[in-house]
């Protein structure tokens, strides 16, 4: 029974998860999201990683300010404009 009610409370609490993390997605997350929000994330692990952005900026040699707003500037649409829905009718 004590594990029965531990798998219980494991499902309940993985699906908690899936509500508060915008990252993970549901069963109606398109192609586009999903791939919109592993870029937004990429893209904001980089401006938090202090030395990451030094080394992009070393490398693109650019100033880290650049470097930044560009950063910035693609976490807008990452993967471009959203595709147009087709009507399910």
């Amino acid at each position: 029974m004590l594990v029965s009610l531990e798998n219980n409370f494991k499902i309940k609490n993985s699906f908690f998860y899936f509500i508060f993390v915008i990252g993970t997605g549901h069963a109606d997350t398109t192609k586009w999201e999903w791939a919109s929000n592993i870029h937004r994330d990429t893209y904001a692990s980089y401006l938090g990683h202090f030395d990451m952005l030094n080394h992009i900026a070393l490398c693109e040699n650019e100033s880290k300010a650049r470097v930044k707003f560009q950063l910035l500037k693609k976490m807008i649409q990452p993967c471009g404009p959203p595709h147009e829905k087709m009507d399910e009718n």
